[in-house]
């Protein structure tokens, strides 16, 4: 948990949409995003993951959720899901939807952050808003269940499709199992 609160700490002094984050990043963090992703083909994560975090200092959100992938995976490092958690936090911060969605999913199932089903579809919800196809499938999801937040099977079923209707197929499984048109109309 100390590392959430470093990385809340850190999060303060991002702002802005990805995009503008990517553009903002300096060549150094570009460089080092670019470094681990060899480092990474070559099997070698710990020193992958290193240049990850360093190009998520220096502002490139697509190392941020890098070094959180690899640890939520736990591949060839130790799975920490505390410290994904840290790493989503600061990339849904930057302006990353897919950080948003996996802090989402890291408080729906209470890895790495207390279980806590309305954080969960704050973050789903954040998500998706910025684009993230699995944050609206897990907002309309939670929406549909009304799993610890108010029911509403319309808006769910809504943003299931929209999920759907974008290529997250596991958003059109979930809509035939639950009954519902993969659009409006059928």
């Amino acid at each position: 948990m100390r590392f959430l609160a470093c990385a809340l700490i850190v999060l303060s002094t991002l702002a802005g949409t990805a995009a503008a984050q990517l553009d903002a990043a300096s060549s150094e963090a570009r460089s080092a995003y670019r470094q681990g992703l060899l480092f990474e083909r070559r099997n070698d994560v710990p020193a992958a993951n290193t240049q990850f975090q360093i190009a998520c200092e220096g502002g490139d959100m697509r190392g941020c959720l890098a070094a959180a992938n690899n640890y939520r995976i736990g591949n060839t490092i130790p799975q920490d899901f505390s410290k994904a958690a840290g790493w989503y936090a600061i990339a849904c911060e930057g302006g990353a939807g897919e950080g948003c969605s996996a802090l989402g999913y890291l408080a729906n199932k209470g890895l790495g952050l207390d279980q806590d089903y309305a954080v969960s579809f704050d973050y789903y919800e954040r998500g998706c808003d910025r684009g993230d196809l699995s944050g609206c499938a897990g907002a309309g999801n939670l929406l549909i269940t009304g799993t610890g937040i108010p029911h509403n099977r319309t808006e769910g079923a809504r943003l299931l499709r929209q999920a759907c209707s974008g290529g997250f197929e596991w958003s059109c499984t979930r809509l035939r199992d639950l009954g519902q048109p993969l659009e409006l109309g059928q």
